[in-house]
């Protein structure tokens, strides 16, 4: 073979070796973690008392740390943390590179919703925490809807506003807008319930969501993260949920935490998590984010990460047993 074939070859196979790594895909999927905070709710501490450790010089989880892509604060602590508290928060999100979401209760009603999760009276509420975090001059990555779908349209019981679809987006889209002004490149993700329609019911209007979001603020939503209720049949919602969301470009999350309730302990809670983490990881389904998170008085603590019944260990159980490492 004369030395210019064997360049031709080399060249070819160079080519090929490198535009195949080029083409194999990446591992994109997001590990988010939004523990509860510390600060007391109606005078009663419900939350994780070791809260502020998290951030601390000494802080007892910089493997799980560092796994993570976002950190999630709530609007209740945004608004009244005292201002050291929260800016040596964001400090440390800034120095670890971890990016931060920041939740709203979002959704502006009348005459309905009182007392209702994710509703609000005016849309000064949600961009009253957007303030916040701009006069702190924090980085803000992203904002989070709670569940105004859910609330806003499909919850039928106590004070329920049953908006029509078009409505619901069309209110929210006040919200977008205050918080654009305050924020331009902010992205906003949607919490939702699958699980809470009949399969059928729930594509049809998750298709008709995504499709009023766009049109009454102008963009898609950046994400949607699935809060199933793991103890109903959640693998077929959450694999056609997945699919729909991803033609329309919207990312596919899933919160990964288990139910609570009366004979509930630190010990089952954290257990059942796990269950539920491993049967998604089995699943395979194609996600873009996953979030690790408890509403419940489960666990207690959040540190440290090498004890089992602490939240961060989780952090470590879900990168081991899905990414290998």
């Amino acid at each position: 073979m004369t030395l210019r074939r064997y360049g031709v070859v080399l060249v070819l196979l160079l080519s090929w070796l490198f535009g195949t790594r080029a083409a194999a895909p990446a591992l994109a999927e997001e590990t988010w973690f939004v523990p509860p905070d510390n600060l007391p709710r109606g005078g009663q501490l419900t939350g994780m008392p070791d809260f502020p450790r998290l951030f601390g010089d000494d802080a007892q989880w910089r493997l799980a740390a560092s796994r993570i892509n976002v950190f999630g604060l709530t609007p209740y602590y945004v608004l009244r943390a005292p201002e050291a508290e929260l800016r040596s928060v964001l400090e440390f999100l800034t120095s670890h590179r971890i990016a931060l979401n920041v939740a709203l209760q979002a959704l502006p009603t009348e005459n309905c919703g009182e007392g209702v999760e994710g509703l609000v009276k005016t849309v000064r509420e949600p961009i009253a925490v957007a303030q916040r975090l701009r006069q702190l001059d924090a980085d803000v990555s992203s904002f989070s809807f709670d569940e105004p779908l859910e609330y806003g349209h499909i919850y039928t019981h106590r004070a329920a506003c049953r908006y029509p679809v078009q409505e619901v987006a069309q209110r929210l889209a006040q919200t977008v807008q205050g918080v654009r002004a305050v924020y331009p490149n902010a992205r906003f993700i949607d919490y939702e319930v699958p699980t809470d329609l009949s399969p059928a019911e729930w594509d049809s209007t998750l298709g008709e969501w995504l499709a009023a979001y766009r049109a009454a603020t102008g963009a898609p939503l950046d994400g949607l993260a699935m809060d199933v209720d793991f103890r109903k049949p959640w693998l077929g919602p959450i694999r056609q949920s997945t699919q729909i969301l991803q033609a329309n470009g919207v990312r596919a999350g899933v919160f990964l935490d288990a139910a609570g309730g009366p004979g509930v302990t630190d010990e089952s809670w954290m257990a059942t998590t796990r269950q539920n983490m491993a049967e998604v990881i089995r699943a395979k389904i194609p996600l873009d984010f996953v979030i690790i998170a408890t509403w419940m008085r489960h666990p207690s603590r959040a540190l440290p990460e090498n004890d089992p019944l602490a939240l961060t260990s989780l952090i470590n159980w879900y990168a081991e047993h899905r990414f290998g490492r």
